[in-house]
């Protein structure tokens, strides 16, 4: 193997354990506190929720979320402790699974706090049945929420669940990961700095 070939394979490990290092969990749903931070948004129709081992991608539980009805409802974690995360971050990954597959479903992500209520068309996303990883970039680009102000007194992460008809879908694993480019600049910043260090 050359040393370019060593170079870049040394590169996309180090980035892709900076990138795991750097993900800050939000919620693994492993508690029944967690379950107890999902409510109803104002102006909703009836979610009901529930801890499940199915589709649970972190520890043994996961967050199972019902809408009876198809349609269209908000659902939120109310949670200002994660405030100031989600402002060092960019990206919010979420680990879906859908079971019964309905002719369309999709899911939003949007901000609440003193800032504003804030959402953005970018972050919608198609679901789709079995297990996906979807994410949600809310810094760059043309998907920019309005972050909260920082130690903000009251924070809401808010999803939407909209179908076709009746869905059940189960969420975990939910964290905060920065832009995955810094992350590569990072890792090629460190890269650099031990071949520095071996020719002297």
């Amino acid at each position: 193997m050359n040393k370019f070939a060593k170079g870049a394979l040394a590169l996309a490990f180090v980035g892709g354990l900076t990138l795991s290092a750097s993900a800050q969990l939000l919620y693994s749903f492993e508690t029944q506190n967690e379950i107890n931070f999902a409510v109803d948004e104002p102006g909703g129709l009836d979610v009901t929720f529930a801890q499940s081992t199915i589709g649970a991608t972190l520890g043994s539980s996961s967050l199972q979320v019902n809408l009876p009805s198809g349609s269209f409802s908000w659902w939120a974690i109310d949670n200002a402790s994660i405030a100031n995360t989600i402002r060092n971050n960019t990206t919010i990954l979420v680990d879906v699974t859908v079971v019964n597959a309905n002719p369309w479903q999709n899911m939003m992500m949007v901000f609440n706090s003193p800032n504003g209520f804030s959402q953005a068309n970018g972050n919608q996303v198609d679901l789709v049945a079995g297990t996906q990883t979807v994410a949600f970039q809310y810094q760059g680009g043309s998907t920019n929420l309005n972050l909260p102000p920082q130690d903000s007194p009251w924070f809401k992460l808010t999803f939407s669940a909209n179908s076709g008809a009746p869905l059940t879908y189960y969420i975990d694993n939910i964290r905060a990961v920065p832009e995955p480019m810094t992350m590569s600049v990072l890792a090629a910043g460190l890269l650099g700095l031990a071949a520095r260090r071996k020719r002297k």
